[in-house]
């Protein structure tokens, strides 16, 4: 009997030993720990269907923390970064709508009991985590194990200006609707949109001069990929001297010629960046692109350059909140870039982004312009086509920022204009009442002019936004 109580005496005072070096260890892990939220509710109503609801979501979560920080779990350190286990989680969205979703009442039978009433049925119909990443990393090397997002890409070298990184987002997350006239999407798409793949690894080296990293994927597992289509795919960012970088992308795919509706191709991309310094705030910023793509035995392929200039420094970016893109950084500037294509084709572009500060190049006054021509020569017996959109927003004071915004682009089929044009114009002001709270008042409106006119009664939204 003493024996087993002996027993339990050690087992016990074993297990509290255990709980309290894991709650020590757990404790040093959550100082590396870092997390982000921004939620929201929006009250709508649209004068066109007569339809009002509310739309409540968190629009975006992140996550990233150590699990091996400094001196941790036994690991000696090689360096002062040591061995990292690194997890983020981008995009964590979660939402119910009211809209446009509904059941007849009904009696305990369930049976229906009026063929006129209805009842507005609350439903989760969204609930996405857009990226996850995973990564061990040593010193400058990393091995990334998990990439719930685009694991290979391939972005477009010979077209690139302020919105690039805005232009790559899609759905809630570009507002704005860029590229308006698909420019480089017709000949050059990511892999994303068209290869399937079960998963994907990588490793790669960084540091203030050079990124590289190679990564593979597959179609299938070991266990339904008969075909053993691959894909791989390297990026790397040079710096060789000071104010001068490098950009390459290459991608392959193999045995994608062995599956259904697919086809092997190898596409890759490589620019040019200079950056001239005229003082603190005033930098020149020119580039050139080539972006080139093999497939079915045919070669076709982009050229392009263009010139941003930045009045508050090459470094200096921001947020702006009606444009919907949580915390996306964007560089204020001007740029104007130009491609061409192995059919002559020519597109251009035109970007301008200020911030609604008191050290603006005009106080207070900031928005942004976004144009695009599309085959401005009208070659290949193609009509050319513009889309612009445009937003001019003034600080009244530190809380209060009045907006308008309009967006015209024209319409376009079967490489023809149709005289019937696309127009969406917003009327708005942005509250901000207190730190990290924000009101937006929006009246917005989605016509069609010109032969086929339909014009839109409008709608109306007030989004109340919490961003922590």
């Amino acid at each position: 009997m003493k024996k087993n109580l002996v027993k339990t005496f050690l087992a016990i005072c074993l297990m509290l030993s255990s709980v309290f070096a894991f709650a020590q260890q757990t404790a040093e892990a959550k100082t590396t720990a870092n997390f982000e939220m921004r939620a929201h509710s929006t009250l709508g109503y649209d004068f066109a269907t007569n339809q009002s609801g509310i739309e409540t979501q968190i629009d975006q979560m992140q996550i990233w923390f150590e699990i091996f920080p400094y001196n941790t779990y036994g690991v000696t350190p090689q360096s002062s970064k040591g061995l990292n286990v690194s997890l983020r989680a981008e995009g964590l969205k979660y939402a119910f709508k009211w809209f446009d979703m509904y059941r007849q009442p009904t009696d305990d039978l369930g049976e229906a009991v009026s063929d006129t009433g209805r009842y507005s049925e609350a439903t989760m119909n969204n609930f996405a985590c857009e990226k996850v990443v995973a990564e061990v990393s040593w010193k400058n090397y990393y091995l990334t194990l998990v990439n719930t997002g685009n694991p290979i890409w391939f972005s477009s070298a010979s077209l690139k200006g302020i919105f690039s990184e805005l232009a790559q987002k899609t759905g809630d997350e570009n507002k704005l609707g860029i590229p308006f006239t698909g420019l480089t999407e017709d000949l050059l798409k990511s892999t994303k949109a068209n290869l399937d793949i079960s998963g994907s690894m990588g490793i790669g080296y960084r540091n203030d001069l050079l990124d590289i990293s190679v990564q593979a994927a597959s179609k299938g597992t070991w266990e339904n990929n008969p075909e053993n289509a691959w894909v791989l795919g390297t990026s790397a960012k040079v710096k060789p001297i000071e104010n001068l970088e490098i950009h390459g992308n290459l991608l392959s795919t193999i045995n994608y010629d062995k599956v259904t509706n697919f086809v092997d191709f190898t596409q890759f991309g490589i620019s040019t960046d200079y950056q001239i310094n005229f003082s603190d705030k005033y930098v020149l910023k020119p580039y050139i692109g080539f972006d080139g793509m093999t497939k079915n035995n045919l070669f076709t392929y982009e050229i392009g350059g263009g010139i941003t200039f930045h009045w508050r420094g090459a470094d200096y970016k921001i947020t702006h909140d009606t444009l919907n893109i949580w915390n996306l950084k964007m560089p204020v500037g001007a740029s104007l870039a130009a491609n061409i294509d192995n059919d002559g084709q020519i597109n251009l572009m035109l970007s301008v982004l200020e911030d609604s500060t008191a050290d603006g190049l005009i106080p207070n006054l900031g928005g942004f312009i976004q144009f695009e021509m599309r085959n401005l020569t009208a070659a290949n017996n193609k009509d050319a086509r513009i889309g612009v959109a445009s937003q001019i927003d003034y600080k009244i004071t530190k809380k209060i920022n009045p907006y308008i915004f309009g967006k015209y682009v024209q319409g376009y089929s079967a490489g023809k204009i149709t005289k019937t044009d696309d127009l969406t114009t917003r009327l708005g002001v942005l509250f901000n009442p207190a730190p990290r709270f924000s009101i937006d008042l929006c009246y917005e409106r989605n016509d069609k002019i010109g032969e086929k006119q339909e014009l839109d009664k409008g709608t109306f939204t007030a989004k109340f936004a919490i961003k922590l």
